[in-house]
């Protein structure tokens, strides 16, 4: 008997401690908000780089067209869209209040009157005018990757036609593969006369090879530089041309980088870089340029201002509500990644919340918001305003 009672006894202290320790467990902690954020924004790039592994694994299989993209989850070409109907055949019927705009071509571009090339700075001090000094730089470009050709920068005069430089240039091999204001992206012949007719055509105003250290934020080496050692960072390799047939992707491979997703429209890799590659991409001729992958934070009290919302309704703190516009009486949907219940704004001051999934074999909470992005959508559109 005696047995019996230490035995209750003993299951009664376990209850109690399993108790305390749930109600601790849910009692709202503080929680300090600048580790918060860090360990938000480590948890970001944290996938980045999970997402960028699992895509590096099925590139071999994909070979993305200009106008393809790639699924991301299954890694199948997409075809692109299919061609609108042909004018006439269907009638669009628009709402109530709405109409069309006529276009009206293009927008006509000209120079200010004023421009004059006395008026224009200086070269940066990678271009040179004089050709013979500034094709060394692009001579060992080629070098380094024992190849026939390499990249270059050259700066146009305003007005230049570009079209009109890319028909002289292909006489000398040479071809623009890219454009930026006054500059434009050019594969050249790894040849010195070759180099010195294009650096002499009309309307170039400087010839020159992009230096490693401007392909690079000074910040962001430092931070490179700063990891633990055997740890990658999730990175932006933009190329100084496309790479439809995964050419520089390879290259990119084969210079110490993890490659993934490849965007069309920006020219672009998302990579895990160990520190140890960096120097090797710079170096690179076809690399533009390397930069972190950011982490973007949700940020509605700047946000709201700047889009002029504050003028259409006030907020009141003691009576926690709005005056003014408030979007009372009107039904929204949302389709994201979910909705977070529980956040403040989204559970005060409202009677209902209807919600469906439509996500396959997803078989979790419904309102869970694992990416945090459905809930700040809804919060922009119907947000209590209480955070």
């Amino acid at each position: 008997m005696r047995t019996l009672k230490n035995f209750a006894v003993l299951l009664s202290i376990v209850s109690v401690l399993i108790f305390l320790g749930s109600y601790l467990e849910w009692l709202p902690w503080p929680v300090d908000e600048s580790s918060r954020r860090v360990a938000d924004g480590t948890a970001a790039l944290e996938r980045t780089a999970r997402r960028t592994l699992r895509e590096s694994r099925i590139r071999d299989d994909i070979r993305v067209s200009p106008a393809e993209t790639v699924d991301e989850v299954s890694g199948r070409t997409v075809p692109p869209p299919a061609a609108p109907p042909p004018s006439g055949a269907e009638t669009i019927e628009l709402p109530a209040g709405y109409s069309l705009g006529d276009h009206r071509g293009p927008m006509q571009r000209a120079l200010r009157a004023s421009s004059s090339e006395s008026e224009l700075a200086p070269n940066p001090y990678w271009l040179e005018i004089q050709p013979v000094t500034a094709t060394g730089a692009l001579l060992r470009q080629a070098a380094d990757f024992d190849r026939d050709f390499t990249f270059a920068v050259l700066r146009v005069s305003p007005g230049t036609d570009t079209q009109v430089l890319n028909r002289s240039l292909l006489p000398l091999n040479g071809e623009i593969v890219g454009n930026s204001g006054a500059y434009v992206r050019v594969r050249v012949p790894a040849e010195q006369r070759r180099l010195e007719a294009i650096a002499e055509l009309p309307g170039v105003l400087g010839i020159g090879a992009v230096p490693p250290e401007l392909k690079v934020g000074e910040a962001f080496v430092e931070e490179v530089l700063s990891l633990p050692a055997g740890q990658a960072m999730p990175v932006f390799i933009s190329l100084m041309a496309p790479d439809p047939m995964g050419e520089w992707g390879e290259t990119l491979t084969e210079l110490g980088a993890v490659v993934g997703a490849y965007d069309g429209d920006l020219h672009s890799y998302t990579a895990n870089m160990p520190a140890a590659a960096l120097a090797r991409l710079l170096s690179a001729d076809f690399v533009l340029s390397v930069e972190p992958v950011p982490v973007v934070r949700s940020n509605h009290a700047t946000a709201v201002p700047v889009m002029g919302v504050d003028s259409l309704r006030s907020y009141h703190a003691a009576r926690e509500d709005f005056s003014g516009i408030t979007g009372s009486g009107i039904v929204v949907g949302v389709l994201d990644t979910g909705l977070n219940l529980s956040h403040m704004d989204i559970a005060h001051g409202r009677e209902s919340v209807c919600g469906e999934n439509f996500v396959m074999d997803e078989n979790w909470d419904l309102w869970l918001d694992l990416y945090g992005h459905g809930t700040h959508v809804f919060g922009t559109i119907a947000g209590a305003g209480r955070t």
